[in-house]
């Protein structure tokens, strides 16, 4: 097809069964591919694939994937602008090796303060035993960061928005910055995905993403993806096979289930969240409404500016005389939002969130300025009538 279509049809039309002539099937979802050992012809081919490697259009064993994984790959390379992606078993294993790659002994890494609590014992615990070190920088203050440089620092790592509390960097000039000290870029844009914020075409070196959440999109499913760039993709793949890492066959099948409906589901739950968003803001117990396409959101401008559109997980301070253990009453109240720690499936979810254990450069008192407790919302795929009211009741409880 030459004729240039969007994305919603693409990611109909991409890496179905009737578009894999290896498959000899003529399915519209291609069958689930399972095989750990995988057969050669004769020592011509096996000495060709050594040589050429993916080049010769075959895998030699299991765990560097199948034409599903290519499938997948190809797909979310394109969606992010890179020029290769690697599906991983997980998002933490997504963003371990978004880390490792481009790293070594004796090599510094600067980390916004605000990121996935797991991605930051990922650095502290691990990295760190291996002689990488690791410093922290606050993303909203970037006059600060110019003094945190070390001649050996290579990796400059942050999330968009920040975990938890949602603030939005200057991402253009963040990447304006790495440029000028010659730093890698590792941008975890989970939340947005690359629908919204496609992080290697808007400048990032390698972006990364758990699509457990909204690229599985079902709550069934673990799979990370890192993208890189020319600069970076050789050096993931590398990575990649060094770790083990792999993605199993049953994974990649939902995933590329999922991502038939990405835009449909995302587009929906983003309008959705809004919606409640806005609800939120204007209730006497909410002191304030942390979305990034609200006003009330630190970096809103910088979402307003950079990004494409907002997904459905937002943060509410309670007013201040309303603590942590209120807002777990008022999770506990809910009866159309679980109680649980994953988000990005089509099922609505509430969690109390205490930021604090999960910061250093900047103070919790310093973010929460004396409001109440935080709670932490997924919206999914209900009604907004109804998640709106199932809220009213929860918050009129306490």
């Amino acid at each position: 097809m030459t004729k240039k279509i969007s994305t919603q049809t693409h990611l109909v039309h991409a890496a179905t069964g009737h578009r894999m002539p290896g498959l000899g099937l003529q399915t519209v979802n291609p069958p689930i591919m399972r095989g750990s050992t995988l057969l050669f012809d004769d020592y011509d081919q096996v000495n060709e694939w050594r040589t050429r490697g993916a080049e010769t259009g075959r895998h030699g064993y299991g765990i560097t994937g199948t034409d599903l994984t290519v499938s997948l790959e190809t797909l979310m390379a394109e969606l992010d602008g890179g020029t290769q992606a690697v599906a991983t078993g997980s998002g933490l294993s997504a963003v371990a090796l978004g880390m490792t790659a481009c790293i070594q002994a004796g090599d510094h890494m600067l980390i916004a303060d605000n990121v996935y609590g797991p991605a930051r014992s990922y650095a502290e615990q691990f990295l760190k035993r291996f002689g990488v070190e690791i410093g922290f920088f606050d993303p909203m203050n970037l006059a600060d960061l110019g003094g945190k440089v070390q001649p050996n620092t290579k990796v400059l790592y942050f999330e968009v928005p920040g975990s938890l509390t949602f603030e939005v960097p200057d991402c253009q000039a963040l990447y304006a910055f790495a440029k000028s000290h010659d730093l890698i870029t590792v941008v975890d844009s989970t939340w947005p995905t690359s629908l919204y914020y496609p992080a290697v075409a808007r400048g990032a070196d390698i972006s990364l993403a758990a699509g457990t959440k909204y690229y599985a999109g079902h709550s069934d499913a673990f799979f990370g993806i890192v993208i890189g760039n020319e600069r970076t993709g050789t050096h993931l793949r590398k990575q990649a096979a060094l770790m083990g890492n792999h993605m199993g066959p049953d994974d990649l099948y939902l995933a590329l289930r999922g991502m038939r409906t990405l835009k449909v589901r995302l587009d929906a739950i983003s309008q959705s969240a809004l919606t409640v968003a806005t609800f939120l803001q204007d209730h006497a117990k909410a002191a304030q409404v942390l979305h990034p396409a609200l006003p009330s959101c630190p970096g809103h401008e910088n979402w307003k500016a950079q990004f494409d559109g907002a997904s459905g997980l937002f943060g509410v301070f309670l007013t201040p005389e309303y603590d942590g253990k209120a807002a777990e009453r008022v999770v506990e109240a809910l009866d159309l939002f679980g109680i649980g720690y994953s988000w990005g499936g089509f099922e609505s979810l509430a969690v109390h969130a205490a930021p604090q254990a999960k910061r250093s450069v900047r103070n919790w008192a310093d973010i929460s300025q004396g409001k109440g407790g935080l709670l932490r919302l997924q919206i999914g795929l209900e009604d907004t009538n109804d998640l709106i009211a199932d809220l009213s009741q929860a918050l009129d409880k306490i």
